[in-house]
């Protein structure tokens, strides 16, 4: 049995673009949607950084959904480190982790796949990777 799941944006004015050619994967025991990349034009990839990535989280004990908007962490060296816009990845979820692998980046239908792999953990807070 199909069930849509509708999360309401209570604590953002931002809600995620309508997307095609993107990621979504669930972790943190089915209480935690990772939707990355796609498209909201044709083979442009989002480029937009407050647009590529998106949480949503499960109310305890509801079936109530929440957007979340993810704040990034920046990596030892004191940058942020972010793969680069994509389209048609792979994507997939172990633990806390969402590994995402090629794709495209470009609109042009000839142009050669990705081939490289990045791995987004989520802290246990939820709001930040």
């Amino acid at each position: 049995k199909f069930q849509q799941i509708i999360p309401n944006n209570a604590n953002t004015t931002a809600t995620p673009l309508p997307r095609s050619s993107h990621g979504l994967s669930i972790i943190q025991n089915g209480s935690l949607l990772v939707l990355y990349g796609g498209e909201n034009i044709a083979r442009t990839p989002i480029q937009d950084p407050t647009q590529v990535l998106w949480l949503a989280k499960k109310t305890m004990g509801q079936d109530c959904w929440q957007w979340i908007v993810p704040t990034t962490t920046t990596t030892g060296t004191g940058s942020s480190s972010t793969p680069p816009s994509r389209v048609a990845h792979a994507q997939a979820a172990v633990g806390n982790s969402i590994y995402i692998f090629g794709g495209r980046n470009g609109i042009e239908m000839g142009e050669n796949a990705m081939n490289d792999m990045w791995m987004l953990q989520i802290d246990e807070n939820e709001e930040r990777t």
